[in-house]
């Protein structure tokens, strides 16, 4: 059994820890608040049989699920927090609010000094390291991770990245806009949208909420499944260090 820090808590690092956590001792640390909070990916899959493998029996009512011809839309940000509850009961510890500020690769071990969510700073010692970090969306503050490590026990994925406007807005509205990269509706009669390159529009009734991301791009924007992809790839290259 290894000990596995993910640095970073996006739904790469979200189901990293899934997968990692059966056999290995899992750490997540990230500077938000809530893990995989605010979601940077598109909440979509094109297979049910992993969307419901991913979240393993748990209680989905609140993802507002629409399904049509093998395609599951949801809500992004209810999937990741329905991950963190299942990847602790699986034994994961969570550090929220919590940055590195200093690491250091040891003979046999790598260490992070950690600084946040604890009164005092503590050092973590781990096998193995996932830094995912600057794939996550947002740091305390102006502060970020002070990450330095150049080692063969330490995983930095290399993530094409786009910039995207994400807006929710009532389902009755999309009958006036265009110009949107996807747009995924829900059952709660709410749609996402996405835009690209300055193209976003403003919903009659107008945005319930919006933010700017960069999520994971490669030739397309990259939904569930691709994620899951990824870090599969990811744990391989752990599982055979």
């Amino acid at each position: 059994m290894k000990s596995i820090g993910i640095i970073g808590s996006n739904l790469l690092g979200l189901l990293c820890a899934d997968m990692l956590c059966q056999t290995n001792k899992v750490t997540i640390i990230d500077s938000e608040l809530e893990l995989g909070f605010p979601a940077n990916f598109p909440g979509t899959s094109l297979d049910q049989n992993l969307f419901n493998q991913i979240l393993g029996g748990q209680n989905d009512n609140n993802l507002f699920k629409l399904v049509s011809d093998n395609q599951i839309n949801f809500r992004t940000e209810w999937f990741c927090k329905l991950i963190t509850h299942k990847i602790a009961k699986n034994g994961t510890t969570i550090y929220n609010r919590t940055r590195i500020i200093e690491s250091t690769s040891l003979k046999n071990k790598i260490m992070l000094y950690t600084s946040g969510s604890d009164i005092n700073p503590q050092q973590l010692y781990f096998d193995n390291v996932i830094d995912i970090s600057e794939n996550s969306m947002i740091s305390i503050g102006k502060l970020k991770h002070e990450i330095n490590l150049d080692c063969d026990r330490s995983i930095k994925p290399n993530l094409p990245l786009k910039e995207f406007f994400v807006g929710i807005c009532l389902i009755q509205d999309l009958d006036e806009m265009d110009n949107y990269h996807i747009v995924l509706e829900r059952t709660d009669e709410l749609a996402e949208v996405w835009y690209s390159d300055n193209n976003k529009q403003f919903p009659k009734s107008g945005w319930i909420e919006s933010r700017n991301v960069n999520a994971y791009y490669n030739e397309r924007l990259m939904i569930l499944d691709d994620y899951y992809q990824k870090a599969a790839e990811i744990c391989d290259m752990v599982n055979n260090l």
